[in-house]
C-alpha cells in the first residue's frame, strides 16, 4: 500500500527533485510539501488528491502538471496558472 498523505514540508527546499510522481491513492498533499523545490519541472498527480494551496510554492521552474481531466489537479493548475496535461490510466 502506498503513501496516503505527503506531510507538510516533506520535501521543502529539495532542489534535486525535477519530476514528482505522486502515487495513486494519495489523498492529500500538505502545506509547503514541495515549497522551494526550484528544480521541480513536472508533477504527476492522482485523481481527487487534496492539494494545499502552498504545496508547490516557490517552484519557479514548474512547467506542467499532469493528472486526470476534471480532477483536483486540473483545478489546482488552473487556479495557479500552470499548464495542465490530462492523462488516462495509472
Amino acid at each position: 500500500m502506498g503513501r496516503t498523505k505527503i506531510e507538510e514540508s516533506a520535501f521543502e527546499g529539495n532542489s534535486a527533485i525535477t519530476v514528482a510522481y505522486v502515487q495513486d491513492g494519495c489523498a492529500e498533499i500538505g502545506a509547503n510539501a514541495f515549497k522551494g523545490c526550484t528544480g521541480l519541472k513536472q508533477i504527476r498527480l492522482p485523481e481527487n488528491c487534496s492539494i494545499a494551496d502552498s504545496a508547490f510554492a516557490g517552484c519557479s521552474q514548474l512547467i506542467a502538471i499532469y493528472g486526470p481531466a476534471g480532477g483536483t489537479a486540473q483545478g489546482w493548475a488552473l487556479m495557479h496558472k500552470i499548464p495542465f496535461v490530462p492523462y488516462t490510466g495509472n
